[in-house]
């Protein structure tokens, strides 16, 4: 059982948790495996306009947003930044990444570019990353809590590939990928 402290308040900002929403009740029945310390938003259900209303493929978008870390928290190694691209009409979930707050630099994190860049394919039960160079690899998946589900590391040439079992899971995950000192993010579907 879930407290909801905000069960009778009508404000349009707790959506579905405030009153007369899906959770607005004092106590609900919810399976949940993290709590959230703060939403970098301007109501519970995101935050309208971040993204324009009209998008192409292949199109990238910029987007900041800050939030401080309070003082109170004394260990980062605890804390996960957990990032949901939604579609606000239809209210389906386009894109997650989960990232330790630690991995969170945007000097380590490189988008999966060029030739020498590994890149993740989907596979049935596991996730098959290729390297374009040799050198020390290693693939981490995560889920979209933020658990690692499994890993794999080796000395890869040229055109290896290695696979990383998905322990009969299935679903979004996150392939964060070593190579070179590099670390690529890439998301997966495992089926």
């Amino acid at each position: 059982n879930q407290s909801n402290g905000r069960a009778n308040f009508t404000d349009p900002i707790f959506g579905e948790w405030g009153k007369g929403g899906k959770y607005g009740q004092a106590n609900v029945q919810i399976e949940y495996q993290d709590v959230a310390r703060a939403i970098l938003c301007t109501t519970f259900d995101g935050t309208p306009g971040l993204i324009p209303a009209t998008v192409s493929g292949g199109e990238e978008f910029s987007i900041e947003l800050g939030y401080p870390i309070p003082e109170n928290i004394n260990d980062l190694n605890k804390m996960k930044l957990v990032s949901v691209l939604i579609d606000n009409t239809t209210g389906r979930v386009i894109n997650a990444a989960v990232l330790p707050i630690s991995d969170v630099d945007p000097n380590a994190i490189e988008e999966a570019e060029g030739e020498k860049a590994p890149y993740a394919r989907s596979g049935k039960g596991a996730v098959h990353v290729t390297f374009m160079h040799e050198g020390n690899a290693e693939v981490m998946l995560y889920n979209l809590s933020g658990m690692l589900i499994n890993h794999t590391s080796a000395l890869v040439e040229k055109g290896t590939t290695l696979r990383v079992d998905a322990l009969g899971q299935s679903g979004i995950f996150v392939a964060k990928i070593i190579a070179d000192n590099n670390v690529t993010l890439q998301k997966v579907i495992v089926k």
